[in-house]
């Protein structure tokens, strides 16, 4: 491998193992009393004493830090992207690791310990599974190294690298990743329940182009997965989530990305019902070098924003982005040849559209509380614009509503059963989302974001893209995954039978 772009300093990949944790051996070495296993399971307070003395055995194996409620860093440590009133969580422990070795210890301490385990990498999930009352999280932050290997056009990432500083880091050399459309998510939770992004058309989902993987499995081995080694394995991370075994490090497939077309084009947001009809038209013709990310929102004024990304030939992007041109006037147009890096950010002419009146000086120093939910729709039919529309009207201030993800190109030209990852030629995904300063306004915004699911459900697909997925219900999972559940039902039996890794869109281990 090529030396390292980027990493915390100590942090490493290694290859130690700790003992295999049985489940004989688990509950034999799980000497602990009722009570105690009542406070690790969060039903009764954490005593202070108990708290110190147990956090100390595990920070003395570490090179990362663990957290307890009376660190100072906890309030923000425990905070998850998806934070509001229903994801306020407080773990007992938070191990922030910095190498496979201390995922490892972690693990144990949990396991060992009767901890309910919660594994956090980017920390976007919708549900907030990476966090959790009581257990442990293990936070994989630190993990956070990119190692080119250019003669084998592959890069190995942590599982704590965000997509963002990936994409920075190969642009320096004109490579790129398919992964999401945000640059704050995280690769590993991405790329394990699929991965829908900017490339989807030519270079299909990220998990597509995951080479190979290593994984902590539930009692202690550090196995690599790939297409020659744990092929059952290997197939079911490429969309399975974490339910499999927690990865230290993915390595994915790289190519050749210089500059792209693209930028945003904003709309009068009084348009939205003509717009999103639009949109359906012209997606459906839409060539596979073409992803298009819909954004309507309101600052100041309601505005939808589209965000393009070209990458075909030059030549050819007048005559692709022409009718997206034509449909307005615009408000603004900042497309243009860009870095692949720099595509999605703002024109200042755009920006500005997103200046809305000035926040209440009480709140300016205090992080906003999120709140989104999303699903997925076989078809923009007429029914679901209308319901959209119709939700974006007396919707609270901070609202936004996305679409995309729209599916065509590479993506679908992949056998239904080669990957968990379900994929439907002409299906697409939306959301909505708002955030509050104020946690008077908390249950007012939620509850606008969970009646637009819900106005949306008949409209929706039955199994939604997992990463999108916001329900645990067991039978939503089994649609999720469709034919392939049974499969990665018995895949999870044998990597982990006493489904330690559950906080997920959790796939029960097979009978």
């Amino acid at each position: 491998m090529g030396g390292a772009i980027s990493g915390v300093g100590g942090s490493k990949m290694g290859n130690s193992a700790l003992p295999l944790l049985s489940r004989r051996s688990f509950l034999s070495a799980s000497a602990v009393s009722a009570s105690t296993l009542a406070v690790y399971s969060g039903f009764m307070p954490l005593a202070h004493a108990d708290a110190d003395t147990d956090a100390a055995s595990l920070q003395a194996k570490m090179q990362g830090d663990v957290l307890i409620p009376s660190s100072q860093d906890y309030d923000s440590a425990r905070r998850t992207f998806n934070f509001n009133p229903k994801m306020d969580r407080r773990p007992a422990f938070i191990a922030r690791c910095k190498t496979e070795d201390d995922v490892l210890h972690s693990l144990e301490f949990g396991r060992t310990r009767g901890l309910e385990i919660a594994i956090r990498s980017g920390g976007h999930d919708v549900l907030s599974d990476s966090t959790i009352d009581g257990g442990i999280v293990i936070d994989l932050a630190g993990l956070d190294a990119i190692e080119p290997d250019p003669a084998a056009n592959t890069v190995r990432v942590g599982a704590g690298v965000r997509s963002g500083k990936l994409t920075t880091a190969l642009q320096a050399t004109n490579n790129a990743v398919a992964l999401g459309c945000s640059p704050q998510v995280g690769v590993s939770g991405l790329t394990l329940g699929g991965g829908i992004g900017w490339l989807l058309g030519t270079a299909g989902a990220a998990c597509d182009n995951l080479v190979s993987a290593r994984i902590i499995t539930a009692d202690g081995r550090l196995l690599t997965a790939s297409a020659e080694q744990e092929p059952d394995l290997f197939w079911a991370i490429r969309g399975g989530g974490g339910n499999f075994g927690i990865a230290t490090s993915l390595t994915l497939r790289t190519r050749t990305l210089g500059n792209v077309i693209g930028g945003v084009i904003a709309y009068p947001g009084e348009r939205l019902s003509d717009f999103l009809d639009f949109f359906r038209d012209t997606m459906s013709k839409a060539p596979d070098d073409l992803v298009v990310e819909v954004l309507a929102s309101s600052p100041s004024r309601p505005v939808i924003f589209v965000t393009f990304c070209f990458t075909g030939d030059a030549n050819r992007a007048d005559a692709v982005l022409a009718p997206w041109r034509q449909f307005g006037p615009p408000l603004a147009d900042g497309i243009g040849v860009k870095a692949y890096t720099e595509f999605a950010t703002p024109t200042p002419e755009i920006g500005k559209l997103f200046q809305g009146p000035p926040l209440d000086p009480t709140f300016r120093n205090k992080r906003p509380d999120i709140y989104w939910m999303g699903a997925s729709l076989d078809t923009l039919s007429d029914g679901a614009i209308r319901t959209l529309v119709d939700q974006t009207k007396g919707a609270p201030a901070g609202w936004d509503f996305s679409l995309g993800h729209y599916m065509h190109g590479a993506i679908c030209n992949v056998a239904p059963d080669a990957t968990p990852f379900v994929r439907a030629k002409g299906a697409m995904t939306y959301h909505f989302d708002t955030y509050w300063f104020d946690e008077k306004q908390a249950t007012t915004y939620m509850g606008w974001v969970d009646a637009g699911i819900t106005a949306m459900k008949p409209r929706s697909r039955s199994g939604t893209y997992v990463n999108y997925l916001g329900a645990d219900d067991p039978a939503q999972v089994q649609l999720a995954y469709g034919p392939n559940y049974p499969r990665l039902s018995r895949i999870k039996r044998q990597y982990d039978p006493d489904n330690v890794f559950h906080r997920n869109r959790n796939i029960k281990p097979a009978p």
